[in-house]
């Protein structure tokens, strides 16, 4: 209050700051076609679903989003959002970005709690966990995959399988 009444006593006297311009959350460059979302967003959900059932984990809504340096991330109400680049990487790769944001359900860090949650259901996490940072800036910055264009299960990558126990079979996945 006192400092714009000298302002206004003393125009130009004081600097200051310009005004700040809020940022776009995104860019129109990495909207998604609805069509393609949709699809994305019924597959993901498929597929949360089925470790969700396999962990016993319940969990909110699932999104999918371009988003520009995330895999994906889990909410404390339980929604969950997919990076849709994720699609253009194999489906072992997948499941565990899946399966990482449902031990979030249980615990919302990186606790060796987290990281036991995350090893009952995928054993082989360590090394699923190498292999994306060893390629996951190469899908973040190429373009973005089209598996879902005309709606079709074409291009929809070859999974895990969660099974009773721990053990699941992969299924003919193209390895990093």
């Amino acid at each position: 209050m006192l400092f714009d009444r000298l302002q206004f006593i003393f125009p130009g006297f004081f600097p200051t700051a310009a005004p700040r311009r809020k940022r776009r959350r995104r860019r129109a460059s990495r909207s998604l076609p609805a069509g393609e979302k949709k699809a994305a967003e019924e597959w993901f959900a498929g597929r949360v679903t089925e470790w969700a059932d396999y962990m016993e984990i319940e969990h909110g809504k699932v999104r999918v989003r371009d988003m520009v340096s995330r895999w994906g991330s889990c909410t404390s109400k339980g929604n969950l959002s997919f990076n849709i680049r994720l699609l253009g990487a194999p489906g072992e790769i997948i499941d565990y970005v899946i399966v990482h944001e449902l031990a979030h359900r249980r615990e919302m860090n990186h606790s060796p709690r987290f990281w036991a949650v995350v090893k009952n259901a995928i054993p082989e996490y360590k090394e699923l966990r190498k292999r994306l940072k060893a390629t996951g800036g190469e899908l973040l910055s190429g373009p973005r995959p089209r598996y879902f264009e005309g709606l079709s299960d074409a291009g929809v990558p070859r999974t895990l399988k969660p099974t009773d126990g721990f053990e699941r079979a992969v299924l003919d996945s193209p390895v990093l």
